[in-house]
């Protein structure tokens, strides 16, 4: 009976009370890509096996520990998606999305599946926030990626959001750095685990990205993929950091930061919460197309659903966030509209100070977090006659 009862283990109900709260994190990130040009897109919940072997890296522990895959009953071998960057490659490219120019911006909330020991911001089934940009090779498409998510997070009012940097490379300035890895971790073969010493050969820089504790103490004295970048490479890290430095936007430079998927390149990029202690997302310029034949360049970002709305939850117990402030107001009358695409709400019940909270819209569509009470007809005769 228990079985039928509780939930399997690593996954939560979200359940009404909480579905709201998601509700208002999902709207402010689908917003945040809408405003910068994105489309929804939405792919199947499992794929080919081959798909996430060739798109996600053989070596990876996604790929080999992580993976729900089973044979269906034409004996095809299925995965359910562990991630959703090659889901959305495919179909980019299966649908021809790229005949209508470059980039192909894509955005998708979906859920992903990973057999992992269940743990603070981890799930085996979890709720993923996702950005793809096809066919941007200019190191502005990391920053604006980069930007985006930073924005998001401060609508949320999540101000211990820090940014994490570095880059990782391309595979030909790689290669030296390869052969300083296998050097340094030969040496050092007996404090490795087995997964560890299996990716020695084929991909030592997988090592970099071990969970286990003995390894993360031998991977402190490895050497820096930032010490063995091309000319290329640097000049693309450096301007990234530029464009960064011009928005006003403060980061950490990293070396050790690798990410744990074998599609990334060049920039990669997290962004710790110093209250909790890990990421809530992260990503970087991608190298998934390649590895499904076409050669374009991309830039892609990732974001733990689950982690940002339980941080965002926190945050608007002291005024932060901004679902939050929006039903603690209890509006009654709203609007005032800024421009097209985004309006503020100034006033509340009884004439009570409420700080200014914004809202993303569309013609005929809005989009943002719940109200109460909300007059949708002067909302709309707002928008009408801002737009005449």
């Amino acid at each position: 009976m228990e079985l039928i009862t509780k939930a399997p283990k690593g996954t939560v109900d979200i359940v009404p009370g909480k579905s709201e709260k998601w509700q208002v994190v999902e709207d402010v990130f689908r917003s945040e890509a809408e405003l910068n040009g994105f489309g929804e897109v939405r792919t199947p919940v499992f794929e080919h096996t081959e798909l996430f072997q060739r798109g996600v890296g053989d070596t990876t522990d996604v790929v080999e520990k992580q993976m729900y895959t089973f044979e269906d009953k034409g004996g095809r071998s299925i995965t359910l998606r562990p991630e959703g960057t090659a889901g959305a490659v495919r179909a980019m490219l299966e649908n021809g999305l790229y005949n209508a120019g470059y980039p192909v911006k894509l955005y998708y909330l979906t859920s992903c599946y990973r057999y992992e020991k269940p743990q603070a911001g981890r799930l085996r089934e979890l709720h993923q926030f996702g950005v793809e940009m096809f066919g941007a090779a200019e190191p502005v498409a990391d920053a604006q990626i980069i930007a985006m998510a930073l924005s998001a997070f401060k609508r949320l009012g999540l101000e211990d959001v820090g940014l994490q940097l570095n880059s990782i490379g391309c595979p030909e300035c790689r290669k030296e750095y390869h052969k300083a890895l296998k050097e340094y971790f030969t040496a050092r073969k007996e404090q490795l685990c087995d997964t560890c010493l299996s990716r020695l050969e084929r991909n030592p820089m997988r090592i970099l990205d071990c969970k286990s504790p003995e390894c993360q103490e031998v991977c402190k004295g490895a050497p820096k993929i930032t010490d063995y970048l091309c000319e290329d490479c640097k000049a693309h890290f450096a301007k990234v950091q530029e464009f960064l430095t011009a928005l006003g936007i403060e980061f950490e430079i990293d070396p050790g930061l690798v990410r744990g998927l074998d599609y990334y390149t060049r920039t990669v990029f997290e962004f710790p919460s110093k209250s909790l202690g890990f990421a809530l997302g992260g990503g970087g310029r991608s190298l998934g197309q390649d590895h499904l034949g076409k050669g374009l360049g991309g830039v892609t970002d990732h974001m733990n659903i689950h982690a940002v709305q339980t941080h965002a939850h926190g945050a608007a117990q002291t005024g932060g966030a901004e679902g939050q402030l929006v039903k603690k107001a209890g509006f009654d009358l709203l609007v005032i509209a800024l421009d097209g695409c985004q309006l503020c709400l100034l006033g509340g019940r009884e004439g009570r100070a409420v700080q200014p909270c914004m809202i993303s819209i569309k013609i005929g569509h809005i989009v943002g977090p719940p109200i109460n009470k909300i007059r949708w007809d002067m909302l709309l005769w707002t928008l009408y006659h801002r737009q005449a």
